[in-house]
């Protein structure tokens, strides 16, 4: 009876352990349904995330600039305005043959960040703080394309995420000297005046190797290049470009090993013309 007993205990442990098991199989390979696509569903394993980076630990600045007619439709996941003569975004910059700013990024390799650090108590963003003539500049500079977000709060977003993350360094020790450098640097090293020379301009069709060759040239490092794919055309453009600064001496460094752009290399990319913004309520609208 003894025996009995035991064998069935052990046969219970054994399937006990198996069920465990199997459970911990399914959160690690944890899967997320994203859309039904014609009564399929597609499902995506999650992705492996970068770890943060411990805060305020970083080794070097990413400036980030947007080419503003590919955020619009990005930030806004608009996808159906390709084909307008117009832009959604009200807020395109007035010279339309230059990129503006996203941020400019403390940044440590191989994490992600770092992000949201502990701020001084007299470093919060606020507008009627920051200069004028910083203001003026911004309002042409810095500007934000998604539908129902401000040019001042998303300024006030990047300080709060990447901003207060560099407060050790004397070119970004305060709001307004985060917000002067990232002008700074943003004058020094926009790269449209490079492209130009290289005739690349708003409304052609390039590969990705031409533009990073471009910017090579005449900063001689490595940038990193982001791009946007229609989901509905399968269109790959030019979205975003990533220069990499010494976080002492501001000056560019090389990209290639610390980031990797998303861009399909293989894939004819196009560089849209920055439109005007529409009129029509309709369009805005729809």
């Amino acid at each position: 009876m003894m025996i009995r007993e035991f064998v069935a205990i052990f046969v219970l442990a054994m399937i006990s352990d198996r069920i465990l098991n199997s459970r911990s199989e399914q959160i690690n390979n944890e899967t997320i349904d994203l859309e039904d696509e014609e009564d399929r569903f597609i499902v995506v394993t999650k992705k492996p995330q970068k770890p943060k980076a411990p805060r305020s630990t970083y080794n070097y600045f990413i400036l980030s600039l947007m080419w503003p007619q590919t955020n619009c439709w990005y930030a806004n996941m608009d996808y159906d305005s390709g084909d307008l003569d117009c832009s959604r975004c009200q807020n395109m910059p007035a010279d339309r043959g230059v990129w503006t700013i996203h941020g400019l990024w403390p940044a440590v390799d191989p994490y992600e960040g770092p992000e949201f650090c502990p701020g001084k108590p007299n470093q919060h963003y606020s507008a009627a703080s920051i200069y004028p003539f910083l203001l003026e500049e911004m309002n042409r500079k810095w500007l934000a394309y998604r539908f129902g977000m401000g040019n001042d709060a998303f300024r006030r977003h990047e300080w709060n995420k990447h901003g207060t993350c560099s407060l050790d360094n004397q070119h970004t020790s305060t709001v307004n000297k985060y917000l002067n450098t990232t002008m700074t640097m943003y004058d020094k090293y926009e790269p449209s005046k490079f492209l130009q020379i290289e005739n690349i301009v708003p409304g052609g069709q390039y590969k990705v190797r031409q533009i990073l060759d471009a910017i090579q040239k005449h900063l001689k490092v490595t940038p990193a290049m982001h791009c946007m794919k229609n989901a509905k055309t399968g269109k790959q453009y030019f979205r975003e470009i990533h220069i990499c600064l010494d976080k002492s001496t501001l000056a560019p460094v090389d990209c290639y090993d610390r980031l990797v752009g998303n861009c399909n290399r293989k894939m004819p990319t196009i560089l849209p013309e920055n439109l005007d913004p529409c009129l029509d309520n309709n369009v805005l609208l729809n």
